[in-house]
């Protein structure tokens, strides 16, 4: 396993954990993250995006079901599933959803960059509709009208 891998894997367990602190154990100063519905940088960006993340979902589970790092392992492609049960307010483009009590599922194809022991960038696209459409927000698309 490579640099990237392991501080994704790090990331991961301390926000499953709810201890966003320990965030700066894994970003660099200056991370840049960039998802589907937010983009910003520095390590305190970093910890309140999983914070508010946790908050929403706090049973939130994750499972990469593929990778492809370069060949020092300081660069990784995922493919990720996520799981977890809406129970707190969730902040989205649109505004405040409160929490619907509903399990969602969703994929994300993240790219993770690394220098020095440390994330320097990541970037997550996910479906916000398929989100939204979980948390009925949205009608599921072939639905009737």
């Amino acid at each position: 396993m490579g640099e990237a891998r392991d501080l994704v894997e790090r990331a991961w367990r301390a926000i499953e954990a709810g201890e966003v602190e320990r965030l700066a154990e894994v970003f660099s100063e200056d991370a840049e993250l960039a998802t589907s519905s937010a983009e910003g940088r520095g390590v305190e960006y970093v910890q309140r995006v999983f914070r508010r993340h946790h908050a929403a979902y706090p049973d939130l589970t994750h499972e990469v079901l593929g990778c492809i790092e370069n060949g020092d392992g300081t660069e990784i492609a995922l493919d990720m599933r996520f799981t977890g049960t809406h129970q707190g307010e969730l902040n989205g483009p649109r505004g405040a959803i409160a929490a619907t009590g509903r399990t969602l599922r969703w994929r994300s194809a993240d790219h993770v960059r690394t220098r020095g022991g440390r994330i320097v960038s990541w970037r997550a696209v996910f479906d916000r509709l398929t989100i939204r459409e979980q948390l009925g927000l949205e009608r599921a698309a072939g639905g009737r009208g």
